[in-house]
This record gives structure tokens, C-alpha cells and sequence, in this order.
């Protein structure tokens, strides 16, 4: 009732957020707790180690797409360079963002 939700789910770090979240999407798109390996989700190298740490975890495998270096977000140019639709029937991302002071 504290923060007005009806089901809720503590976590320890921010890396067990991304991956419990990727559990569900799992469990919602192909009705198993944990994805395949032959199962593709495209992030960056530009983050830190959970992100990649995570996709493991999960039961998938990380496919790193290069940053654009104005942006640093996933360079377009790259993901179709690295010509991802041969390789990935469903494209997943998990942005994550840089915060600067």
C-alpha cells in the first residue's frame, strides 16, 4: 500500500531488476522462465558489466552493437553493418542510460 501498487518485488541491485525483467519477457513472449541460447538480445559494450551479466543470466546471449560516439546510443549504422537480421528473428534492446553531472 506504501507505494499504491497491488504486487510489487524487492530486488538487491539493479542488475536483478534487468534480470528478473528479462525472465518475464521470456515467460510472456515464449511461455519459459528462461530464454535460449540460441536466443540473440543486442546491447551495448558502452555499459556496465550487468548489462551482458544479465542476458547470461536470463539464458540468452549478448550481441554488442557499437555506440555512436555524439549520442552514445546504439549506432543504426552499426546494427545494420553487422547485418542482424540474419542473425535475429526478434530484436531486443536494454537501454541503458548515461548519466552525466
Amino acid at each position: 500500500s506504501y507505494v499504491g501498487t497491488k504486487h510489487a518485488i524487492g530486488v538487491s541491485s539493479g542488475t536483478d531488476v534487468l534480470v528478473l525483467s528479462l525472465r518475464a519477457l521470456a515467460i510472456k513472449n515464449e511461455g519459459q522462465e528462461y530464454w535460449n541460447k540460441e536466443d540473440l538480445i543486442i546491447t551495448t559494450p558502452f555499459t556496465f558489466t550487468a548489462t551482458g551479466d544479465a542476458i547470461l543470466r536470463a539464458g540468452a546471449t549478448p550481441l554488442f552493437v557499437d555506440i555512436d560516439p555524439d549520442t552514445f546510443n546504439i549506432d543504426p549504422e552499426m546494427k545494420s553493418k553487422r547485418n542482424l537480421k540474419k542473425k535475429v528473428s526478434r530484436q531486443w534492446f536494454i537501454i541503458r542510460y548515461l548519466f552525466i553531472r
